[in-house]
């Protein structure tokens, strides 16, 4: 990860530099952006495209910085950003909040939702099947925690969480899929003094959307113990493949969740209240085991929401280009 950091920064000058040659051979519009890699350098190239008349929509995904994916020296930088934009977008009421309260004119900010991460129909699968694929026991009571690992993710809460969980829930297993993207001893030191660590299964790879459905199909619950966040693609996942979640109250993803479906809240950093949330889930799951997975929305859904979101976007660009 440290070879990749480093590489990236390297580079992303180099790109950068390409990228405004190219933009000086084109007549000037609406210029998107989704990441900064190197805030400094962002905002003097964002000033001078424009300065030769471009209009900049700048996606804040993560309205405060994230531990273990900004480095400290950035984050003053970082926060500059959003006021060099013409327009701001971000995916929760909780981050347009947090951008007012940082001196952002409310004018400047648009709340549009996160897009489903689905693009193609899943192919589902049984449960039972999707658990001999990954080889995992068929009685389980699979937890599910998916998606990149980071520090902010609280992967180490929800491993602190299991002997919890298993006092009321023996025939629990934690199943954890998602590209390792930071040091593993910091988690092989939990799991080392825990009295059933073989009842983790670890898929510590990238994981294409062809394989989404074995991972969520073999769960009966999906959680999210994010110590920091402002929203998560991984609930509308589970949503999408009708699983509960129990998620933490960071960011916006209280405004994800539907605690009315079985959803679950709890507050950050804290393996009781979390371990509490996911046996009382699991309980009211337990006679829901199913040998099928239904997709909750069809794919026509999935599509209906991109083309809502794409009108959201192009209204804004329209309104930028009529300035």
């Amino acid at each position: 990860t440290l070879l990749r950091q480093v590489i990236k920064a390297l580079t992303y000058p180099l790109e950068m530099l390409r990228l405004h040659f190219y933009l000086n051979q084109m007549t000037p519009g609406i210029l998107h952006i989704q990441w900064a890699n190197l805030p400094w350098l962002d905002a003097h190239f964002w000033k001078r495209w424009q300065e030769s008349g471009w209009k900049l929509v700048y996606t804040v995904h993560d309205t405060l910085p994230l531990a273990g994916t900004t480095p400290n020296f950035f984050l003053s930088s970082g926060r500059k950003l959003p006021n060099l934009a013409d327009k701001v977008l971000v995916h929760s009421e909780n981050s347009r909040q947090l951008l007012l309260t940082q001196g952002l004119k409310k004018e400047k900010i648009s709340k549009i939702p996160l897009g489903p991460t689905l693009t193609i129909p899943p192919k589902m699968i049984d449960q039972s099947r999707a658990r001999q694929q990954l080889k995992l026991p068929l009685e389980a009571r699979v937890i599910l925690f998916f998606g990149f690992i980071k520090p902010y993710k609280g992967l180490n809460i929800l491993l602190q969480s299991l002997p919890m969980i298993e006092k009321s829930i023996t025939q629990s297993h934690l199943l954890v899929a998602g590209e390792l993207l930071e040091p593993f001893p910091r988690y092989q030191a939990i799991v080392d003094d825990l009295p059933n660590a073989a009842k983790i299964h670890w898929f510590l790879d990238f994981i294409p959307e062809t394989m989404l459905a074995v991972y969520f199909s073999a769960a009966n619950i999906v959680v999210t113990p994010y110590l920091q966040g402002s929203s998560s693609s991984i609930i509308d996942l589970a949503h999408k493949f009708n699983k509960p979640v129990v998620a933490t109250t960071v960011g916006g993803l209280a405004e994800q969740v539907d605690e009315a479906a079985g959803d679950r809240l709890v507050p950050p950093n804290n393996a009781d209240l979390l371990a509490q949330a996911i046996v009382e889930v699991l309980n009211e799951r337990k006679s829901a085991i199913k040998t099928t997975n239904e997709v909750k929305d069809p794919i026509s859904d999935i599509q209906a929401e991109w083309m809502e979101i794409a009108t959201l976007h192009s209204k804004i660009y329209d309104e930028l280009l009529a300035l």
